[in-house]
């Protein structure tokens, strides 16, 4: 993937032990691989869904952004506090298990989701989501890196473009069945469905071999990680770059159909524009690190962040602003999964601990960049929060001027 953890080194010493009972002789490559490539679509298809149904429950719930938004971080609060503990949830379950509750959890909020009429029903709702995404999150990142260190073979870039893919599928099938008559809640039972029939075929697989730190479920594990600066450094680009996929995520939908007065077929069509791009982004990502590293895959995305933002707030054309989504979506494709596997090859052997401190940062700015955005367009407008997304693309250049050459 272009990172050489030899000119990376982190001096610590390591007592390796297996955390799985599955073996390297017990599991195939293929279909782990698979399974993998299917949790990460799926999770990226309800993200799709929920881009395009949030609009709908904004008008049920008939709340304005700010309330909206700080609702969302319920979902963000549950998520942080089990990630929190990732690393220790890892060693006692194991991957596969933790992604099968997730999985579960995810498809039961999302049928309670279909029920509710209040704001603290919208609330209940949203924090068991927030439980099963998170363990689904967190084990199928977990999964891929440990699949890459088992195989030798970098499919970071390629798995998070399937989550991008999903999301493009999401948005699409979501807009199409609200254009065709459907309620939200038709369209969230549907999800929940889908997710539970994977989560019985995923008991059917085995999943790659875990090796973890013996120290891994300890309170300090995360001291060897915050205490190197290259860590550090890909962090709060890893964080960044998550506050500008939660605000898009959540709030570009809002935008088109607010800011713009588009119908609710373009707010689906920019939604799902900003995942095709992303999906692109992604599979464009892998060559561009593996030839020039990931300081300059991270650099230009940084850079794409800042002209898209700008693009997209200066223009009250609907195209043009679809547009700037696209060139959105292809800045911050790569900035996740060049983050995971540069952390991995600097921390090679501690996937649990990793996976836990990077989703734990992850959600914290989930659970930061909603209400954030949502205030400031109470107070102001949706178009002016946006310029938080520019900020994030400056940031992210900073950083990555910082990254070993």
């Amino acid at each position: 993937m272009g990172i050489d953890s030899q000119r990376w080194p982190l001096k610590t010493k390591q007592i390796v032990q297996p955390t799985s009972s599955t073996s390297a002789q017990s599991w195939q490559a293929a279909p782990a691989l698979a399974v993998v490539i299917l949790h990460f679509g799926l999770f990226g298809c309800l993200s799709g869904v929920n881009g395009v149904l949030w609009a709908e429950l904004l008008a049920v719930l008939q709340v304005g952004e700010g309330p909206f938004g700080t609702a969302q971080l319920t979902s963000t609060l549950v998520a942080t506090m089990i990630l929190l503990r990732y690393a220790a949830l890892s060693t006692w379950f194991g991957p596969k298990h933790l992604t099968i509750i997730g999985l579960v959890l995810a498809a039961v909020a999302m049928l309670i989701l279909t029920t509710i009429t209040t704001l603290w029903g919208f609330v209940a709702s949203l924090a068991l989501l927030g439980a099963g995404t998170s363990l689904l999150d967190g084990a199928m990142n977990q999964t891929a890196i440990d699949w890459e260190h088992a195989t030798r073979r970098p499919v970071m870039n390629f798995i998070h473009a399937c989550f991008s893919g999903g999301a493009v599928l999401g948005s699409l099938s979501a807009g199409a069945g609200l254009g065709a008559g459907w309620s939200y809640g038709q369209v969230l039972v549907t999800v929940a469905l889908i997710y539970g029939i994977s989560a019985a075929l995923t008991l059917t697989v085995r999943f790659p071999p875990v090796t973890t730190p013996a120290t891994t479920a300890e309170p300090g594990a995360w001291r060897p990680i915050v205490r190197n600066p290259t860590l550090r450094a890909l962090m709060l680009i890893c964080g960044l770059s998550i506050i500008v996929e939660s605000v898009i995520f959540l709030w570009a939908v809002i935008y088109v159909r607010t800011e713009l007065a588009a119908p609710v077929v373009l707010g689906s069509v920019a939604f799902a524009v900003f995942n095709g791009a992303m999906f692109v982004g992604r599979l464009l990502n892998g060559p561009i690190v593996a030839r020039r590293g990931a300081g300059t895959s991270l650099l230009l995305s940084g850079a794409g962040l800042i002209l898209g933002t700008g693009i997209l707030i200066a223009t009250n054309n609907v195209t043009i602003a679809i547009g700037a989504l696209m060139l959105l979506g292809l800045a911050i494709a790569g900035i996740f999964p060049t983050v995971v596997a540069a952390a991995g090859s600097v921390l090679p052997g501690q996937s649990g601990a990793l996976t836990g401190a990077l989703m734990t940062l992850a959600y914290l700015c989930f659970m930061l960049a909603p209400p954030v955005i949502g205030w400031l367009a109470e107070w102001s407008s949706l178009r002016i929060a946006f310029i938080v997304v520019g900020l994030c693309g400056v940031g992210t250049v900073w950083n990555a001027r910082r990254l070993p050459k």
